[in-house]
């Protein structure tokens, strides 16, 4: 039994997708204007998101599973991004301690099975930044991928700058940053506010509103009893279509009498209806209705002789005289 959506929670395919474009606002906000309490109040979206989408499996076709399993992880990314740049970077008002309680609780990470390599690097930076990956993890992860790293640039939030030619150039940049003896805030910052934040953008490439309404719709029974009832209803030929096209009155009943115009042949043939009219007519001249529902017949007969040629006489003039002086005769008499 499936059970639909609005059953188990109030949100639906598209609430999720208006959710997702929401946090997706929030979270890309220009970087002069970010603030803690904007990632914050991006963290607790993604909360309820999150919660929204996983009461969503339940009633979802299995078909789109893979799809909306993709959607978890990308908000999950997202999520796990906004707590690193809530807590570990300095702002200059900070938030109330009792808001980052949520926050410093919420036990969502992502895992190292899931594939992509934008998803597992964003992995190791968060890693680094919360210190739950140890240093030579992270060190052999960077060697042991970097030449799976796709070859595209990272542009920045906003489009208006290129953070790095490739991602494998990125590695390295990282690479020499984690092994740097000095890190400064501005560091920090530009690894956390820059290149997360365009990371995210990169992993959630037609992740948008459509790819969420689409992944989380939930199955009706009663649309495929429809269809199914429908494509049982279906003729299977053009015939069947045909009759079941016919207007009432075609075959008409067996006690009523059908109006038929027949062709004679030559004596002894069977004769051969040209015409077939509906028996149903009003009126005393039914036959003026005839042309509104008549199916033409084809001809059944196949006609063969001599040709006239063959029997007339070719005109000259010598005959045309004879046939005067005839027809004078005839009047004499």
């Amino acid at each position: 039994m499936t059970i639909p959506a609005e059953s188990i929670t109030s949100s639906g395919a598209d609430s999720l997708g208006r959710q997702l474009t929401v946090i997706r606002r929030i979270f890309f906000t220009p970087t002069a204007e970010c603030t803690q309490q904007t990632f914050l109040m991006a963290h607790e979206s993604v909360v309820s998101l999150l919660a929204d989408m996983r009461l969503a499996m339940y009633c979802g076709s299995t078909e789109f599973a893979s799809q909306r399993e993709e959607s978890i992880r990308f908000v999950t990314a997202i999520g796990v991004v906004c707590r690193v740049l809530a807590l570990y970077l300095e702002w200059p008002s900070p938030a109330d301690s009792t808001l980052l309680v949520p926050i410093r609780n919420w036990d969502h990470y992502i895992r190292r099975s899931w594939e992509g390599w934008t998803l597992q690097f964003i992995r190791l930076v968060c890693g680094w930044f919360d210190n739950v990956i140890s240093p030579n993890h992270i060190l052999r992860e960077l060697s042991m991928t970097r030449d799976n790293a796709p070859n595209q640039p990272l542009v920045a939030v906003g489009g208006d700058e290129i953070l790095f030619e490739g991602l494998s150039e990125m590695s390295v940049a990282f690479e020499r940053f984690y092994l740097s003896p000095e890190k400064s805030m501005d560091d920090k910052r530009f690894w956390g506010l820059e290149v997360l934040r365009a990371l995210i953008l990169l992993l959630g490439d037609g992740i948008n509103y459509a790819f969420i309404e689409g992944a989380f719709s939930p199955v009706e029974e009663e649309m495929e009893n429809e269809d199914e009832e429908g494509e049982e209803h279906e003729p299977d030929t053009l015939l069947d279509l045909f009759e079941a096209a016919q207007p009432p009155g075609i075959h008409g009943d067996e006690s009523e009498e059908e109006d038929t115009y027949m062709t004679s042949g030559e004596e002894g043939e069977d004769e051969v209806p040209f015409f077939f009219f509906p028996s149903r007519r009003r009126g005393r001249h039914g036959e003026m209705d005839a042309g509104k529902d008549v199916p033409i017949v084809s001809h059944r007969k196949s006609y063969s002789g001599h040709c006239n040629v063959q029997t007339v006489r070719p005109w000259t003039e010598k005959a045309l005289i004879l046939d005067q002086r005839r027809e004078l005769l005839w009047l004499g008499r």
